[in-house]
């Protein structure tokens, strides 16, 4: 996946994994509040809590819907402040239900893996169980495929999976947003900025928000547990645009895995 050069801004270097990330501070996070603020999330978890032992608060910082980290989640250095590592071993945010599918509407999040393994979910709007598959999951695989499986309230099993990435990679930093309209059947997926999957043929939607979890996504299986790291989860009741979605995008811009994989060292001082 080609990553662009972004103007002279502030960051911070952070190891992890043996590798330096870019995390962003100052008027960087600023401009992404604002702009993300501008589109009125009506949930937004940004991980910019005091703590993480199980139990504890994961705020709304757009409404009323606080989560619950479970399990050995920590908070470490973010694209924006604060993220969520979670270790694999059901570490998970648990939201619970946060309402009726809006008509128009769109999911986003960033997301780091640091494994590619079968089947870890980094998100669902409805936990998958042997009886109920009402919801939308994203999910990797061994292939190096990320993909998004949505449901409606009646199986047990997706109706609808797409592929969203392929070549999926460990250690880095990607900006997923999803957005739909069920009353056309259109979803779109954007990566880093770029529509990536655009498809109007989708039937099966849930109709609940009904059990949202950030870091698990099918039944209580510890496999599917996501072992990385999860940042700036927002869900809004309109469809963002292409416009929209890359003004969001540029408020961070890439965040690179060593300072020179772009090519240029313009974005770093």
């Amino acid at each position: 996946m080609a990553l662009k050069a972004v103007r002279m801004t502030r960051w911070l270097p952070v190891m992890v994994m043996g590798l330096l990330v870019g995390t962003a501070s100052g008027p960087v996070a600023a401009d992404y509040v604002a702009e993300v603020t501008a589109d009125n999330p009506f949930a937004w978890w940004r991980f910019e809590d005091a703590g993480s032992s199980s139990g504890s608060a994961a705020t709304d910082s757009a409404g009323v819907f606080d989560g619950t980290y479970n399990g050995d989640t920590e908070l470490i250095a973010g694209v924006v402040g604060k993220s969520a590592r979670l270790d694999g071993d059901f570490d998970y945010v648990e939201i619970g239900a946060i309402g009726s599918l809006p008509v128009q509407g769109s999911l986003e999040f960033w997301m780091r893996a640091e494994v590619m393994e079968n089947y870890r979910n980094v998100l669902t709007t409805g936990l998958y169980t042997n009886t109920n598959a009402g919801g939308i999951r994203f999910e990797e695989n061994t292939a190096g495929n990320f993909i998004v499986a949505i449901g409606d309230d009646s199986g047990s099993v997706a109706d609808y999976t797409a592929i969203l990435i392929s070549g999926f990679e460990t250690g880095q930093w990607v900006h997923v947003v999803t957005t739909w309209d069920t009353a056309i059947g259109l979803i779109s997926v954007y990566i880093d900025g770029v529509v990536v999957f655009d498809d109007d043929s989708n039937g099966f939607w849930p109709a609940q928000l009904g059990n949202v979890f950030i870091g698990l996504g099918y039944g209580w299986h510890e496999e599917r547990c996501w072992q990385g790291d999860v940042d700036e989860v927002a869900v809004y009741s309109s469809r963002l645009d292409a416009t929209r979605v890359q003004a969001h995008y540029d408020a961070v811009g890439p965040v690179f895995s060593d300072g020179f994989e772009s090519g240029t060292t313009d974005a770093w001082d």
